[in-house]
């Protein structure tokens, strides 16, 4: 459940969501949507956000990871398309490098080779990091 923001101007959202995980010729994924649950009916206090379609996908190579993901979210209720896509985009770059801190934590720790020139852009509601 997401927190209310604006001092209540918007209201807080929930989402009831089905995940699935595994590995398929060597590419990892994580695929998950929005389902209807007799134990999870919406609450009054908060809209009920739908997760269309999100998905991970994790494709080892050598020395390197291609992280793709993709997600379509509707979050309900009254919202500008431009407070809505920048809210996105933060929550999304924001997630992406508490992904890229953890790996190269993971890296440190093992003692694995670092890349040492990681630049991450966001432009367009795209992001995408090169070396």
């Amino acid at each position: 459940m997401s927190k209310e923001v604006l001092g209540g101007l918007i209201k807080p959202r929930d989402f009831v969501i089905l995940r699935v995980w595994g590995e398929s010729n060597g590419i990892l994924y994580i695929a998950s949507a929005s389902v209807l649950h007799p134990k999870c009916p919406p609450r009054p206090e908060c809209i009920r956000g739908e997760q269309i379609i999100s998905s991970i996908i994790l494709q080892p190579s050598g020395s390197v990871c291609r992280f793709v993901w993709i997600s379509g979210i509707d979050l309900k209720g009254w919202l500008s398309s431009s407070l809505t896509e920048r809210g996105m985009t933060t929550s999304m770059s924001t997630f992406f490098h508490a992904v890229l801190s953890r790996a190269e934590s993971l890296c440190v720790n093992s003692n694995l080779p670092r890349r040492s020139s990681l630049r991450t852009t966001l432009s367009s509601g795209l992001l995408t990091e090169t070396c």
